[in-house]
Parts: structure tokens; sequence; C-alpha cells
């Protein structure tokens, strides 16, 4: 059974968000997750992922341009090592899937939407029908750890992200 969250506006509606990973995330992570981004309407993300993106493939051209010979090895500093690049490159691909619903919780509550109810449920239309039925007969709750509040892996997420940009930075303008 999965958790979810809902939210409400007083003008905007209701909205079901689930916690823990994003398969729409996932999906769209095979073919761009800007789609994804974009559709949900998380445009800092968006445009933060983009930058990342981009960075990115300065920095993997520059490493082609190394490793096939057109740059001296000795001009690249710091040195390049094969293991962060596969760090780097799984950190981009996977952070929309496991943060993605927490991204989308946070813009939610940026445009006060309200955290209204904790819903256990085997799917999304089940979560709909338990939402319904909860805010018809007044049987809400919001468990006091479900709150909109950053919590540490937030704070190392973000340190990971600027870690990852100094990273590129570093070995795109060396």
């Amino acid at each position: 059974m999965a958790v979810y969250n809902v939210y409400e506006h007083e003008i905007l509606g209701t909205r079901i968000v689930r916690k823990g990973m994003s398969y729409g995330a996932l999906l769209s992570s095979f073919v761009v997750p800007q789609i994804w981004m974009a559709y949900r309407k998380l445009w800092t993300y968006f445009w933060i992922y983009n930058i990342i993106y981009v960075l990115y493939g300065v920095f993997y051209a520059k490493l082609n341009a190394i490793i096939f010979g057109s740059i001296p090895w000795e001009s690249a500093i710091p040195p390049f090592n094969v293991n962060v690049i596969a760090i780097i490159t799984l950190a981009i691909i996977v952070s929309p899937i496991v943060y993605g619903n927490n991204w989308w919780a946070d813009s939610l509550s940026k445009i006060n939407y309200k955290l209204v109810d904790t819903i256990e449920a085997g799917s999304l239309s089940d979560a709909t029908k338990i939402a319904s039925f909860n805010k018809e007969n007044n049987k809400r709750k919001v468990k006091k750890s479900d709150d909109d509040s950053i919590e540490w892996n937030d704070y190392f997420a973000l340190g990971f992200w600027f870690w990852v940009v100094i990273v590129i930075a570093l070995n795109v303008f060396s």
C-alpha cells in the first residue's frame, strides 16, 4: 500500500501526491525528464536541471576530447575519474525519480495548497475515492511527520547537487 498526501486549494481544487518514488518521472527519464517537470509546472527544478544538464554535456564533450586526443591529458585539471563521472551521470538521471514527488508537493505548498489528509491506498484511483469519502465524513488526518518541512535528506540532496555543479564547473572551465 502506498501513502498519498491530499492537498487542497480553495479555488484550484484537490491534488493527490504519492509519497516516495515518482513513477511519472521514471517513465519520462527514458525520454526527457524535463517533459515531466514542465507538466507538473516545476519550473525552478526544470531550469536547475537544464543548467546542470548543459554543464554536464559540455563537461562530457571535453572529456571525450581528452580521451580521443584533441586535448592533452595534462591540461585536464583536476584529473578525471571514470567512477565519479558514472556517479554524476546516475545522480542526474535518478534525482527526478527519487525527489520528483517531493518537488511537486513543495510547489503545491508554495501556491497555497494545504495538506489536509494522509491516505494509504493501493492506487491513485483508490486514494481519490478514500479522499472524497474522508472529506464528506470529516475523517481527515494528517500525521505530524507528514508536514511540508524540509528534512535532513533534502539538505543532503541540495548539498550534493551543489557539489555536482562545482565539480562540473571546475572541469568545464579549467
